[in-house]
C-alpha cells in the first residue's frame, strides 16, 4: 500500500468507513504502523494523521465539517464499533507532540530525547472540542491510552482539566 498524499488516505477513510463492522484490522494497522519507528512518524505527522483520526473518530460531530468529503456514523444500538486501535495511535502521536500549559511554562511531554512534533491548527481545533472527550471517556475504550491522552493533554490546563472532569462526573 502507498498513500502518497492526505487526499489519498481521506478516501481511504470513506471506503473503510462504509464497513465500519471490519475496520478494526485498518485501525490495527495504523497503530502497528505508528510504533514502527521515527521514520513512520514522522510520515504520520508529515499528512496530519492525527486530524485524520480524530475527524474519523467524531464522525458527524467532527470540528471540522468540510475535512473529509462524507461523514459516517459507526454503530447501532446493537453494537458499537471498535475504536480501541484508534485511540492508542492517537495516543502514540500525541506523546511526540509539545503541549503548551496555560502557565506559559515549558511545553510538556512524555516522551524523552526523542524528536517533537508542534500541533496544527487542525490537531488544536480537533482536542479542543469536547465532543473529541465524551466520545473518548463514555464507551470505556482501552483505559490506559485514554489516561495517558487525559494525563498529557490536562496537564497544567485547568480550563480542559475541569472539563473533563466534569464529563467523569456526569458519567
Amino acid at each position: 500500500m502507498c498513500i502518497r498524499d492526505r487526499d489519498q488516505l481521506l478516501q481511504l477513510h470513506t471506503e473503510v468507513a462504509k464497513n465500519w463492522t471490519k475496520f478494526q484490522q485498518y485501525l490495527e494497522f495504523w497503530r502497528d504502523f505508528s510504533y514502527s519507528g521515527e521514520v513512520q512518524l514522522q510520515y504520520l505527522f508529515k499528512i496530519d494523521m492525527l486530524t485524520i483520526l480524530c475527524d474519523f473518530f467524531l464522525e458527524k460531530k467532527s470540528p471540522l465539517p468540510n475535512f473529509s468529503v462524507k461523514k459516517y456514523s459507526y454503530g447501532n444500538r446493537y453494537q458499537n464499533a471498535h475504536f480501541d486501535p484508534l485511540v492508542q495511535t492517537i495516543w502514540t502521536l500525541l506523546r511526540r507532540v509539545r503541549v503548551n500549559s496555560e502557565k506559559n511554562q515549558e511545553p510538556t511531554t512524555l516522551a524523552k530525547d526523542v524528536h517533537l512534533y508542534s500541533l496544527t491548527e487542525n490537531n488544536k481545533i480537533c482536542l479542543k472540542c469536547i465532543d473529541f472527550y465524551e466520545k473518548l471517556i463514555m464507551p470505556g475504550y482501552d483505559f490506559y491510552s485514554v489516561g495517558m491522552i487525559l494525563q498529557h493533554l490536562c496537564y497544567n490546563n485547568y480550563s480542559l482539566s475541569q472539563e473533563v472532569a466534569s464529563l467523569i462526573l456526569v458519567g
